[in-house]
């Protein structure tokens, strides 16, 4: 054959392949910057004090904190890592600009069971610390507000009412009667950008929850990149769970008895690549 043509063919080959379109699988690194949802928001941490008795690094725990607006209205429950940093605190929490109250805080373990928590105003427990709840926050300026709270150790003889929770708040404990557990699935937030799919993503769950009397529960979780444990109630017959990041929307409707515990549950969305 001439080399001319050789040559050519060649050519014409590399070109094909090149203009073939493929989807990317992309897993940023923990310092690759991703595109926010900012607008109104505006970022808090609660910091701890100590942790009485805890010796050991805070991978695998979690802090709920149950938050409501100032004038009143639905409280919400925020689930967000456990940090060290100096001193415990949780990651950054978003939250619209505004005035709430701080209702609740419980550190849990990775089974979802109260390890410490911060009593509430008029409970038993509430003697034991300086500054019991509810207290007030206002997220008005953008520099990330600090909140430092006490709390106690949650021990197998206590109960929520105790400190000041309702029935159940503090999961299920080794001594405590068998009774129904919270279940845990993965979630896995997943975008798909044009031809790019972002399957190790930071993304904001919110998971609405009815019982059988149609009252309603708001948790907001904080999900690192990958497949992530949540806890649905047990108290629950339904349940909603919502990811908006990027302009994508998406969610996802679970009843109690489709809950399949270990199960990955993808969710995301499109978003059309800029030009």
């Amino acid at each position: 054959m001439n080399p001319y043509n050789i040559f050519s063919a060649f050519i014409y080959c590399c070109l094909l392949l090149m203009s073939c379109k493929k989807t990317t699988i992309i897993q940023p690194g923990p310092g690759t910057p991703l595109p926010t949802d900012t607008n109104n928001q505006r970022s808090f941490q609660v910091a701890f004090e100590t942790l009485p008795n805890y010796q050991n690094t805070p991978e695998g725990l979690t802090v709920t904190v149950a938050v409501e607006p100032a004038t009143g209205g639905q409280v919400t429950h925020i689930s967000a890592r456990l940090v060290y940093d100096q001193q415990y605190r949780t990651a950054a929490i978003n939250l619209p600009k505004g005035s709430y109250k701080i209702k609740g805080v419980i550190i849990k373990n990775q089974n979802g069971s109260a390890l410490f928590a911060t009593p509430v105003t008029g409970s038993v427990k509430a003697a034991f610390v300086n500054k019991p709840l509810s207290i007030t926050m206002v997220l008005d300026d953008q520099a990330e507000k600090l909140i430092t709270l006490q709390v106690i150790s949650v021990i197998a003889s206590d109960t929520p009412q105790s400190f000041g929770y309702a029935d159940g708040s503090f999961g299920h404990r080794p001594g405590q009667p068998d009774s129904e557990m919270d279940k845990q699935i993965l979630v896995r937030p997943i975008i798909r950008v044009g031809d790019v799919i972002y399957d190790s993503i930071p993304a904001q769950l919110i998971v609405k929850s009815w019982d059988v009397k149609n009252e309603m529960t708001y948790n907001i979780h904080y999900l690192r990149g990958g497949a992530q444990g949540v806890y649905l109630s047990a108290k629950a017959v339904k349940h909603q769970l919502s990811v908006s990041k990027w302009g994508a929307y998406d969610e996802l409707i679970l009843n109690k008895e489709d809950i399949k515990e270990g199960v990955i549950y993808d969710i995301g969305g499109n978003v059309e690549a800029k030009k």
